[in-house]
């Protein structure tokens, strides 16, 4: 859903048809037709995201986005008190449902920051292209690292772009592609820089082997 600065303003008050797309509470909320700012405990909840920061401004572009700024900022994707995982920082910036470019952070995980983030800029578009969090697995094959990338394909379908490297073995690619008639699980490895790709693929639990 486009976002819209009618939409903003009625969150204000959180009427109920707003409701759906987005809520704003905040100590003092100042508002003209034009721009929002809102300061003190700010908790904004839009199109399935929470934003809280110590001062917010969003302000309409000439294409009626919705431009935003904040200091003290929080992003997580969990309309839930305490979010299991959430980006902080100094401040950032960005457009409502389409990013948001975080400054100054941190990734934390149930609000205790784990590692720094010194910039990074997050899709609020769920159909965006977008990094996921990295994998990390150990078993008996040894220890595995993932780097995992969403990608839209169509209107309903996504891809999940996924390239290992093993510990007891040299990478492996993997391509998960889910649409509206199934998923298909495709994977291409090599054991060593000079050996041939060895592939399988699994679709609709049919299963077939190459190589």
């Amino acid at each position: 859903m486009k976002a819209s600065f009618f939409a903003l303003i009625v969150c204000l008050w959180a009427d109920s048809a707003a409701a759906e797309q987005g809520r704003l509470s905040a100590s003092l909320i100042e508002a003209t037709p034009e721009r929002a700012v809102a300061e003190g405990d700010v908790d904004l909840r839009w199109s399935g995201h929470r934003f809280l920061a110590e001062r917010l401004v969003v302000q309409e572009g000439a294409k009626d986005e919705l431009h935003f700024e904040a200091t003290a900022f929080l992003w997580t994707p969990c309309d839930c008190e305490l979010a299991p995982w959430s980006v902080s920082g100094k401040e950032a910036e960005g457009i409502l449902d389409e990013h948001v470019v975080i400054r100054r952070g941190a990734f934390r995980v149930c609000d205790v920051p784990v590692f720094p983030l010194p910039l990074v800029r997050i899709p609020l578009n769920e159909r965006a292209p977008r990094l996921l969090l990295p994998e990390v697995r150990v078993g008996e094959m040894g220890s595995v690292l993932g780097l995992p990338v969403w990608l839209p394909v169509g209107r309903q379908g996504h891809a999940v772009l996924t390239s290992e490297w093993w510990s007891q073995r040299w990478v492996r690619q993997r391509i998960e592609v889910t649409g509206p008639l199934g998923t298909a699980d495709l994977a291409a490895a090599k054991d060593e820089y000079t050996s041939p790709f060895r592939g399988q693929a699994d679709v609709r639990g049919g299963h077939v082997d190459s190589g």
